[in-house]
């Protein structure tokens, strides 16, 4: 998921300044997401507003707090860079690095593969003890390549 966060790679040092910032505050939005998650969780788990069961509410209690440490493990590594300018333009010469834009690319697409083969054995054998999963998988698949279409619309009228 970070990878698909980084997007295009500035040019210069300053934009990557920018860049790094920009990240950060994106991190910091996540950080909130993870607060918002937990509370959700503990609000379940106190009151009886919603019939879940317990796994759900753990597995909300855990996923929360995890979405906050990533974000304030990649939050600190952001201004440790900003902070250091010799690191930042070893970073920066490294997210230019065509190599390694390359790497990401092709572990970009294939990831996206596998995640769509993946929620389609969901859909077809999930589908099998609750239907209702298949029909869900199908509404995922279907969104996809509704938002890859749309995407590359969009930037095939950028570039």
């Amino acid at each position: 998921m970070i990878c698909m966060l980084q997007g295009e790679v500035a040019e210069s040092l300053e934009d990557y300044r920018q860049q790094l910032k920009k990240r950060s505050r994106i991190f910091g939005i996540l950080f909130l997401l993870g607060v918002l998650t937990t509370i959700f969780a503990l609000v379940l788990n106190l009151t009886d507003w919603f019939e879940v069961n317990d796994y759900l509410t753990g597995f909300y209690t855990g996923f929360g707090p995890a979405i906050m440490a990533v974000s304030v493990i990649r939050y600190r590594t952001f201004q440790k860079l900003l902070k250091n300018e010799q690191k930042l333009k070893t970073e920066h010469v490294k997210a230019k690095d065509e190599r390694e834009q390359a790497i990401n690319m092709k572990a970009s697409r294939a990831a996206g593969r596998w995640l769509l083969v993946l929620v389609y054995l969901v859909g077809v054998l999930g589908g099998m003890i609750v239907p209702s999963y298949a029909f869900l998988m199908a509404a995922m698949v279907g969104s996809y390549v509704i938002i890859f279409w749309a995407a590359r619309v969009y930037y095939n009228k950028q570039m």
